[in-house]
């Protein structure tokens, strides 16, 4: 079953935009379904599929920007523009 997708803050959004054009290496840490995962990683592009926003990481992992739980070690606060 899909959940429903929760839109992320304009400051992480614009967060994640200039982490991306610096080409930045970042701590990621995020949940797919009921595990939690943490990498070191770079984002190449940020999209929107279906009213969904993903990041695209070096590896072409694809996460769910509601999904993320922390961007090198600061922990992400959930809301919306």
């Amino acid at each position: 079953m899909k959940r429903e997708y929760t839109p992320v803050s304009c400051s992480l959004y614009d967060r994640l935009e200039a982490l991306a054009t610096l080409g930045q290496s970042i701590q990621l840490k995020y949940k797919d379904q009921n595990e939690i995962f943490e990498i070191r990683t770079k984002i190449i592009d940020l999209v929107t599929q279906q009213k969904e926003e993903f990041m695209i990481t070096s590896e072409q992992l694809c996460v769910r920007l509601d999904d993320i739980i922390a961007i090198d070690d600061q922990v992400v606060n959930p809301g919306s523009c």
